[in-house]
């Protein structure tokens, strides 16, 4: 139910348009969550729960592309980026019962370059990965990654180090 769910909002946002921009008022637009990442780094993200549901919550990681800086408020609503679709689309998300994580760039990468070469490190992966578990801890449910433009990058990157970290796990 919850995939059949996540495929209609993903069509949507193909559809999206700006009756889709963030329409919730200033205040609404999600927690805003620090955590240490790289080289003594943090990286911030808007979490945001739909109205409460039953079942298991799935969180939504939200990566959008370009140079991936968001420059979120202390509201949790980004102030750049505000056109990407996944960003327009947060609304959708919550209504369809997922919790979404908005995740912005490290405070290392603020600058106009913002993430470039970095979405395909190792490093990176393993900044998002701890944004996973962190956004996992606080939902006690399951988190996909969902990528746009460039954010694609990062999403494959995270997910192919953490497919190769659990083979890693599960043969010592």
């Amino acid at each position: 139910m919850k995939l059949a769910a996540l495929m209609s909002a993903l069509r949507m946002m193909t559809v999206a348009t700006a009756g889709f921009a963030q329409t919730r008022p200033s205040g609404e637009c999600g927690e805003v969550v620090t955590i240490p990442t790289h080289d003594k780094t943090t990286t911030r993200y808007a979490l945001s729960f739909p109205a409460p549901s039953q079942g298991e919550p799935i969180a939504v990681v939200l990566l959008p592309g370009g140079a991936g800086h968001l420059d979120l408020d202390a509201k949790g609503c980004p102030r750049a980026l505000k056109g990407n679709s996944l960003v327009r689309s947060i609304p959708c998300f919550n209504d369809l019962g997922f919790v979404t994580a908005l995740v912005d760039s490290p405070s290392d990468m603020t600058g106009e370059d913002g993430l470039a070469g970095f979405r395909s490190s190792t490093k990176h992966a393993e900044d998002l990965g701890r944004t996973i578990e962190d956004v996992r801890a606080r939902t006690k449910g399951a988190a996909w990654v969902i990528g746009t433009s460039r954010g694609t990058i990062s999403a494959a990157n995270v997910a192919s180090r953490a497919h190769a970290r659990r083979r890693r796990t599960a043969s010592s």
